[in-house]
C-alpha cells in the first residue's frame, strides 16, 4: 500500500479531532464553511510555541510524501511541516517572512525558494523527502511547479533514516492556517508511489439502504439502520446500531453520497468506522465492502470502550481494477460482525 491516510475535515468537528490524530494542540480547529470548495477545513492558530496535528503513521518509512491544499491567513517565519522519526524531527518545511519557503534538518537550512506566496489564497502543496546522512533528497511543489527539488542531502537527524510520524503546525503568534484535503503517502506500491498531484478529498455519508440491516437499532423508533448512521458528526450514543453477538455473523451495508466530483482520477478511498465496545473481552468487526452483488470483508477491527474512528484506505475497487467515479458512487460500505 502506498497510500496511507486521507482526510476531508469534513465529517466531524473539533471535538472530533484526538478520534483521528494522535496529538492535537488547543489551537486546532474544524472550521466550518472555510475550506477550499465551502467545506469545512482545518484552522490552525498561531500561539505560543507549535500549534499542530500529529498523525502516527502505520509504519516506518525512508521516503514519504504529504500533500495538502493551504492558505495563510497571517503569517510569520515558522514550521509548517514535520516529518518525525518518533520524537526526532528528520526534515521539516518552514515558512519565511518574505513569504518564501525553506526544508530544514533540525535547525540546518538545506534549500530556500525563489518563488513565494500570497496571504489568503489557496495553493496546493506536495513534499517528498528522501531521509539518509548521505543521498537524501527534498522535492516541494507548489500548485504543480517545482520550487524546492535537491539530492545528494543529509536529510537524517535521528538514528533510524525513516519517517513515522507527520505533524502540520503553526510556530509563531501570527501564523494562523488553513488546510484542506489532506493526504500521505510513500513509495512502496505500484500505484501511487510519487507525487499524485492537486486532488479533493470527499466525505460520503450512508444516504440509503443496502444489501443488508441485521443489525439492532437504537431507538428503534421505526427508523431505518442507515439512519442511525448518517450524522455528520456522529452522534454517538445518541443513534446508533448494535450486534450483541446473537445469531452470528450479521451485517449492515449502506448506499452511499454520491462524489461531487464527476470527471477525474479516483486515487483510493479511505473507509471510516465511529466505534465502541460496551463491555469487556474482545469484540472484532469488519468494514465491509459490496460491489457489483459481492461482498467484501476487509481488515479486522478490535473496538475501543470509548469510541474511535476506525480507517482503513483501500486503493483498488474489490471487483477488481482502479477506483472509478462510477465505481465509488456504486460501493456500498458497511460492517460485520462474525464473532
Amino acid at each position: 500500500m502506498t497510500l496511507l491516510f486521507i482526510d476531508s475535515f469534513d465529517h466531524y468537528d473539533t471535538d472530533d479531532l484526538p478520534k483521528k490524530y494522535n496529538s492535537v494542540t488547543g489551537g486546532t480547529a474544524i472550521s466550518a464553511g472555510n475550506g477550499r470548495y465551502g467545506t469545512d477545513g482545518l484552522y490552525i492558530l498561531g500561539g505560543g510555541g507549535e500549534q499542530s496535528i500529529q498523525k502516527n503513521l502505520p509504519g516506518s518509512y525512508t521516503t514519504l510524501i504529504i500533500g495538502f491544499a493551504f492558505k495563510y491567513v497571517g503569517a510569520s517565519n515558522g514550521r509548517l511541516i514535520r516529518f518525525l522519526d518518533g520524537g526526532t524531527s528528520q526534515v521539516s518545511v518552514r515558512q519565511n517572512n518574505d513569504k518564501t519557503f525553506s526544508v530544514l534538518r533540525d535547525g540546518t537550512t538545506l534549500a530556500t525558494s525563489t518563488e513565494s506566496f500570497f496571504m489568503d489564497q489557496w495553493y496546493h502543496l506536495e513534499f517528498k523527502a528522501l531521509i539518509s546522512n548521505t543521498v537524501g533528497t527534498i522535492d516541494l511543489l507548489i500548485d504543480g511547479i517545482s520550487w524546492i527539488s535537491e539530492t545528494g542531502l543529509d536529510t537524517q537527524q535521528s538514528g533510524s533514516n525513516t519517517v513515522n510520524i507527520i505533524r502540520v503546525l503553526t510556530e509563531n503568534n501570527y501564523q494562523n492556517l488553513l488546510i484542506d484535503d489532506l493526504y500521505v503517502l510513500n513509495t512502496s506500491g505500484t500505484v501511487n508511489n510519487d507525487f499524485i498531484g492537486d486532488y479533493r478529498v470527499e466525505a460520503l455519508f450512508p444516504n440509503g439502504a443496502g444489501n443488508a440491516a441485521e443489525w439492532d437499532r437504537y431507538p428503534d423508533g421505526g427508523e431505518a439502520n442507515y439512519e442511525n448512521v448518517d450524522e455528520n458528526p456522529s452522534d454517538e450514543d445518541t443513534t446508533y446500531n448494535h450486534q450483541d453477538a446473537a445469531g452470528l455473523p450479521q451485517q449492515d451495508t449502506h448506499v452511499m453520497d454520491d462524489l461531487t466530483t464527476s470527471a477525474g482520477v479516483v486515487a483510493g478511498i479511505q473507509t471510516m468506522l465511529d466505534t465502541r465496545k460496551d463491555d469487556a473481552g474482545v469484540v472484532t468487526i469488519n468494514p465491509v465492502l459490496r460491489q457489483s452483488g459481492t461482498d467484501y470483508d476487509k481488515t479486522s477491527i478490535n473496538l475501543n470502550d470509548s469510541y474511535n474512528l476506525k480507517l482503513e484506505v483501500v486503493e483498488e475497487d474489490p471487483s477488481g481494477g482502479s477506483w472509478t467515479i462510477a465505481g465509488v458512487n456504486s460501493v456500498e460500505l458497511g460492517y460485520r460482525r462474525s464473532a
